[in-house]
């Protein structure tokens, strides 16, 4: 059983929109991710062309789609907001991490499925007003978690809250939180001991 370790990885597509002819959709986002002798899994944020209507409860706007390239079976789909993927390159527990962002109003949000080469969950949904981070969670940089700076309102302190997977619970969950203000000065105070 391996959570966070690093894995092999495939491609990473952003920022370049691939259209099928035939179809309403166009590929705005692609990570393809490696399960070893021939088996690969896509995900793609498909996002429908402009000249076509969404249609609420049928024909959404932008959706997540994870495919096994060998199989050519639909593993998980979902709609989504204006996102983009990326592969963080670490493994949870049975499948490779897969990170969504997603941009909205007032805030953003980060996504972490657990991909396997027959399906994907949901292992951490959280939304946030300034960034969200992968990071290691370890010295030897093996246990991958992620930092989530957030406030509640739009005129409140920020905080940092630092995420960890539980086996108990199988997902991510919030293992400490602190003043971002704080965390930075401890932050920049390292460096400069490193400087000295």
């Amino acid at each position: 059983m391996l959570v966070g370790c690093r894995m092999q990885s495939a491609a990473v597509i952003k920022d370049c929109v691939v259209t099928t002819e035939g179809t309403e959709y166009q590929t705005t986002s692609m990570v393809t991710l490696s399960f070893g002798k021939d088996a690969k899994v896509v995900a793609t944020i498909e996002t429908l062309k402009e000249s076509v209507q969404a249609i609420p409860g049928k024909k959404p706007r932008a959706k997540l789609v994870i495919n096994n390239l060998s199989t050519s079976k639909l593993i998980y789909e979902e709609e989504c907001g204006e996102s983009t993927l990326s592969n963080p390159g670490f493994w949870i527990e049975k499948g490779a991490a897969l990170v969504m962002t997603t941009k909205g109003g007032s805030g953003d949000g980060i996504t972490v499925y657990e991909v396997s080469e027959s399906s994907a969950r949901i292992v951490l949904s959280k939304s946030y007003r300034a960034v969200a981070i992968a990071m290691p969670n370890d010295e030897l940089g093996g246990k991958v978690g992620f930092l989530i700076v957030d406030a509640e309102h739009a005129t409140d302190a920020l905080e940092i809250a630092r995420y960890e997977y539980s086996m108990e619970k199988k997902e991510f969950v919030m293992t400490g939180k602190t003043n971002f203000a704080q965390f930075m000065k401890s932050v920049k105070g390292q460096f400069q001991k490193a400087g000295e």
